[in-house]
């Protein structure tokens, strides 16, 4: 959207792989020059045959699918592109899995509401459907330093649903878990449903996986995102407390509120930052969130890259993609311009 592209399609950022992949590239790019560690497939967020075939009724299934393949590749030539200025940097491309309440385009991902109506079964055909589309450019294109990144979930089912196909059926790379935190219920995902619950239901699919494969989870993180900033600090404390030995992230959005007008106000309060409650950026509340756990952090809807990176550059030291990295506080590639530190949409 900073870029003078309109994304007001059921698609959202995938709408720009058809018409503008080069500016979808670019956007990646410019994180990755700012400092980012990793870098989300904004595109793949809400992109599903589906929503191509809607959207787009006069292409062929064969360019739907070259489409969603290009999801993928715009950010591969971006970071192809950045290792040509500094190629001893290690760069992660964090694939991303949005909600199924992201394809209804109704405002459902970020409450749940269709966890009692759809089952479990509708849920894990229309993931497994795009999950095995992605994985086959990866494997086609033979991809390295790539994982999933499952994110904006709202609710405990479908956390389920894609840990199950990930994790036990289509067992292949790393992956990233992502929740969306309730605006007013502390302690709780955007479903109601508590953090506790899900953290129950993520220990458990792990069990299974180490009973089925006896071999390390490719489960390498779990956080929230999309969330304001002051909503994360408590989130990451009560996942702290049920998840052990798996490492923490965040990626909140901006903090301001989405008006009914559909224009973004003022920033809500940020009561844990004395003396910046009413005025902050992100980077004033890494440090909260690093004490918390907090070892990928990054930015969502209505974060940029300009100095969010470079200004406040503490170095987060992790094990984690089973491997030695430094994360700075960064921020992914959203759908609009959201998420970009961790993975991210590219416009919201």
């Amino acid at each position: 959207e900073r870029k003078g592209i309109v994304l007001l399609s059921k698609l959202w950022s995938a709408e720009a792989i058809e018409s503008c992949p080069e500016v979808v590239e670019d956007s990646h790019l410019d994180y990755l020059l700012s400092g980012s560690d990793i870098i989300t497939t904004s595109c793949t967020y809400q992109a599903s045959v589906e929503g191509f075939q809607a959207h787009f009724p006069a292409l062929s299934l064969e360019r739907i699918e070259h489409l969603l393949e290009e999801c993928i590749m715009v950010a591969v030539r971006s970071r192809e592109k950045f290792n040509m200025q500094q190629p001893a940097k290690r760069i992660q491309i964090a694939v991303s899995l949005g909600p199924y309440g992201a394809v209804l385009a109704d405002g459902s991902e970020y409450t749940g509401s269709y966890k009692d109506t759809i089952t479990k079964e509708t849920l894990k055909d229309f993931h497994r459907k795009r999950i095995r589309l992605f994985l086959r450019t990866i494997e086609a294109k033979k991809l390295k330093d790539v994982v999933f990144l499952i994110e904006t979930i709202p609710c405990m089912i479908e956390v389920q649903v894609l840990l199950e196909i990930l994790l036990l059926e289509e067992r292949n790379i790393p992956v990233l878990v992502s929740a969306t935190g309730h605006q007013t219920k502390e302690y709780h995902i955007a479903s109601g449903e508590s953090v506790a619950e899900l953290c129950g239901t993520i220990n458990r699919i792990r069990a299974q996986e180490q009973e089925l494969y006896a071999q390390d989870s490719l489960l390498s993180a779990f956080g929230f995102n999309c969330t304001p900033p002051s909503k994360i600090q408590s989130l990451l404390h009560e996942a702290k407390a049920h998840l052990k030995e798996l490492p923490l992230m965040c990626y909140p959005n901006s903090g301001e509120i989405w008006m009914e007008d559909k224009t973004w106000g003022a920033q809500e309060n940020f009561p844990q930052l004395t003396g910046k409650e009413k005025s902050y950026t992100i980077a004033d509340a890494v440090p909260l969130w690093y004490d918390e756990g907090a070892r990928i952090i990054g930015g969502c809807c209505r974060t940029y890259p300009e100095g969010k990176i470079t200004k406040h550059n503490i170095s987060l030291t992790l094990h984690t993609f089973r491997h030695q990295a430094n994360f700075l506080c960064a921020t992914l590639p959203c759908t609009s311009e959201h998420k970009q530190v961790l993975p991210s949409k590219q416009t919201k």
